[in-house]
Formats: structure tokens, sequence, C-alpha cells
């Protein structure tokens, strides 16, 4: 690739999107390498962005859950805005979630308020 090309992510809308969840106040990815979340490219290295002109691959990982599980806690990657608010014992509820990636760090937020 020259310098001037500027790389373009693949079309990945052939892979299932997979309802990501908190349960048991863990970050969770039900899919599989099929799923469109464990599709990323397969060169090593840390990367300001993607894409990044590597050749896109299936791992056994989403890429979504170690930016959440960075944080350490939940609270530090949980989008306020929906209203939900750790329980008394500081877990999260058990529940739907989206998530957003804002360049330098991931948030998710409910796809509905979880019932306590």
């Amino acid at each position: 690739m020259t310098e001037d090309e500027t790389p373009t992510e693949p079309d990945l809308t052939g892979f299932p999107e997979v309802q990501h969840r908190i349960e048991g106040g863990k970050f969770v990815c039900p899919g599989d390498e099929n799923s469109r979340c464990h599709q990323y490219p397969g060169c090593d290295g840390e990367h300001e962005r993607w894409p990044c002109g590597c050749e896109y691959v299936a791992h056994a990982e989403c890429w979504i859950k170690p930016w959440i599980d960075a944080s350490g806690d939940l609270a530090d990657s949980h989008d306020e805005s929906d209203g939900v608010y750790a329980l008394a014992n500081e877990d999260f509820p058990d529940g739907d979630v989206s998530w957003s990636f804002e360049g330098d760090y991931t948030l998710f937020r409910y796809k509905e308020a979880p019932s306590e």
C-alpha cells in the first residue's frame, strides 16, 4: 500500500450482529467467530484507528469486550444517559446493552431499563 492510499474497512454485512449483554456483573458477547464483532485486523500491534490496512480475520474474542473489561469496573464504561445506575452492591443488573465506540474508549448503555 502506498502512502497516499487510505485503507477502507471490509464489508462485514454478511456477518450477523449479536446482542451484547451484562450478565452477573460482566459484559458478555454471545457471538462466535462468525459474528461481526469478531472480525477485525489480524496484524499484531497497536493501531490508532481501524481500518489500518491489515486484512480482517475471524477472532475468538469480540473486539468490544477487552475495551469494556479494560476499565476494571463497569461503571467506567457505562453511559448513564439511560438512567440506570449500579445497584446497591455496585453490580450492574443483567440486561441487553448497546455500545458506542468513542475513539479512546467504548461505552455501553442498556437497551431497556432493567428492573431491580
